[in-house]
């Protein structure tokens, strides 16, 4: 083969090779990675732009493409993202225990002992918290809708939060105290309505108040309207 006919063949080569890359990232307009943790095409600005659908935040596994950090630490809890033990639906669900005693802050350098928890955050880590959010303020979100079951002491209650409300210096949330817990899933919401989700940091907490602690589940977490 000749060097001309040999840089006709490379040419054809590349050629062929850049219209099949063209055509595989031509046929969306988001990377099917980003499909997978966000509904949000790419460009959106008004809420009929956005997925119709529910926005998955655990179901089998975490799928917010973030992760979770702990309240203060993890002293005293255990968290598995990964239980079999009698799953709502799919295969997994998240476990989550803590045994009442105090957890350490390492912030203010403290022990506390009237609560302790942990939160599905935008970051991968606690490390990346500030500096990571979503703006989900286009979306028409309403409400936090998830499954729960388990057994906590008389003494403590737990509780279950939306992301930060600037207007109430806090959260929206629903707590529940032992005799709201049963061994049979419940399914839960808690209210978006006036929650400013341009900034979100935590998409969904859970926290554990006083008393010896307990044990629960939690799965099938999503955003939705």
């Amino acid at each position: 083969m000749s060097k001309q006919e040999s840089r006709k063949v490379n040419f054809v080569y590349y050629l062929l090779i850049t219209i099949h890359y063209l055509l595989i990232t031509g046929c969306s307009d988001q990377n099917p990675s980003d499909r997978l943790i966000n509904p949000i095409p790419k460009g959106a600005t008004n809420t009929t732009q956005w997925s119709t659908k529910p926005w998955v935040i655990y179901d089998d596994e975490l799928k917010t493409g973030g992760g979770m950090m702990y309240y203060s630490s993890s002293d005293g809890q255990k968290l598995d993202f990964a239980s079999t033990e009698n799953p709502r639906s799919g295969t997994k669900c998240i476990k989550y225990s803590w045994n009442g005693s105090s957890v350490y802050d390492y912030g203010r350098q403290i022990w506390q002992k009237d609560w302790c928890g942990w939160g599905i955050i935008s970051g991968k880590d606690w490390t990346s918290y500030d500096t990571s959010s979503r703006d989900l303020s286009e979306s028409g979100y309403t409400k936090i809708v998830f499954w729960v079951r388990g057994n906590i002491d008389s003494n403590t209650t737990i509780k279950f939060e939306g992301p930060v409300r600037e207007d109430k210096g806090g959260t929206d949330f629903i707590r529940l105290t032992s005799a709201g817990l049963t061994s049979s899933w419940q399914q839960k919401e808690i209210s978006l309505s006036g929650t400013d989700l341009s900034d979100v940091k935590d998409f969904f907490k859970v926290i554990f108040e006083k008393g010896a602690g307990g044990t629960v589940y939690i799965d099938d977490i999503q955003y939705t309207r």
